[in-house]
Formats: C-alpha cells, sequence, structure tokens
C-alpha cells in the first residue's frame, strides 16, 4: 500500500533495508560473538540497541530521516499493477492444480474511525493521509473480487466481516489475539463451507 503513490513502477521503488553490514544477525567481532554466547542479558541489550538504531517497523525499516508528507492523490497505475499481481497468483494456482482463493484484507481502517482508533494507524509508515487509506483499501477490496468473478473463484471478504471492529487490531492491520481468532473462525468457516459444496 505504501508504494501507491509511486510515479514509477512498483519494483523500480523497493530498495534493500540496510545497504551495509547488518549487525542484528551478524557478528561485529569475535568479542560480540563471545559475549553473545555467553550472556543472554548482553543479547537482550544489543537487540533493544540496533532496534533502535535501526529503526525497525512492524512492517520494516522506517529511516530516521523519512518525513514524508501524507500523500492524498494516488496513481492509478499502482492499482492496476496489483490487479495483473492477484491475476499473476491466480493463474499460476490453477496451473500447477491447485485451488486459489482470494482474501479481502481485514483492518482497523474504516471511514467511521474515531480520534482514538486513528492514532493507532501508522500514516508514517504507509505514507498516506486517512482518506487516500480508505480510498486504496476500497481499490483493493474491488480488484480481488473483481478477479475472483472473472477467474471463478472463491473470495472470502473479510474485511466486510472484521474491518473497523476496535477488538481485532493492534494497529491499522494487525490483529490483536482476539482478532486473530476471529479470522481463523471466520476462515475456517468459510473454508468448511468450500468442503462442504465440494463433497460428493
Amino acid at each position: 500500500m505504501k508504494y501507491f503513490d509511486a510515479g514509477q513502477s512498483f519494483l523500480r521503488t523497493v530498495k534493500p533495508a540496510l545497504h551495509q553490514f547488518d549487525y542484528r544477525i551478524h557478528n561485529a567481532n569475535l568479542l560480540d560473538q563471545w559475549l553473545c554466547n555467553a550472556s543472554h542479558l548482553y543479547n537482550v541489550l544489543r537487540r533493544v540497541y540496533f532496534k533502535k538504531t535501526i529503526k525497525l517497523g512492524r512492517e520494516g525499516i522506517i529511516a530516521s530521516q523519512d518525513a514524508r508528507f501524507p500523500i492524498t492523490s494516488l496513481n492509478t497505475l499502482q492499482f492496476r499493477q496489483y490487479q495483473l499481481a492477484v491475476e499473476m497468483f491466480a493463474d499460476l494456482a490453477k496451473n500447477i492444480g491447485a485451488k486459489p482463493i482470494l482474501i479481502t484484507q481485514a483492518r482497523l481502517v474504516h471511514p467511521e474511525n474515531t480520534e482514538e482508533q486513528k492514532k493507532r494507524i501508522d500514516y508514517h509508515h504507509v505514507g498516506l493521509s486517512h482518506d487516500a487509506i480508505l480510498e486504496t483499501f476500497s481499490h483493493q477490496d474491488a480488484i480481488i473480487k473483481n478477479v475472483a468473478q472473472s477467474k471463478n473463484i472463491p473470495v472470502f471478504d473479510a474485511s466486510h466481516q472484521l474491518s473497523g471492529m476496535d477488538w481485532a487490531f493492534y494497529d491499522h492491520v494487525h490483529f490483536l489475539p482476539a482478532g486473530s481468532e476471529a479470522m481463523a473462525g471466520f476462515i475456517s468457516s468459510k473454508l468448511e463451507e468450500i468442503l462442504i459444496d465440494s463433497s460428493p
């Protein structure tokens, strides 16, 4: 979603998270390696230090100099690219004999979000205004449903089921335990319907 404002192809915007030696997964030197093996406390403090230094969010790296203003206008070319990706997934699954299922994104983002809920939406990382996020999700839902119809494959509308539910989300898209349980129950019930319908 955070790339839907880009004026160029999505693939041209993707860059490695780190351009230098990654101290989160490699030791700096022999002393660092020895301390990691010898002390659990050192490991914990080391992780905290690098988490603050590298500034990793729940969806990836957030550069300290990143001060993007929320984008309000969207690039329609990116939605076409998203549609092609969904169509490709459906075709590839069918080509290997699998039965694809599409699922819309459940999210906290909703037209009736309260101010308290908006505080949990990571506008900085997504780089979109609230209205632009709503528009983006609306386009995504429509694309998923249209592809499912054109390819004659099932679609589970998790967005309709859970979006905007305050108790279900930690932030704009990530579930709290209750949300995970509700999502699992929804998916399992939809799969059960498919299995019953396909049984002889």
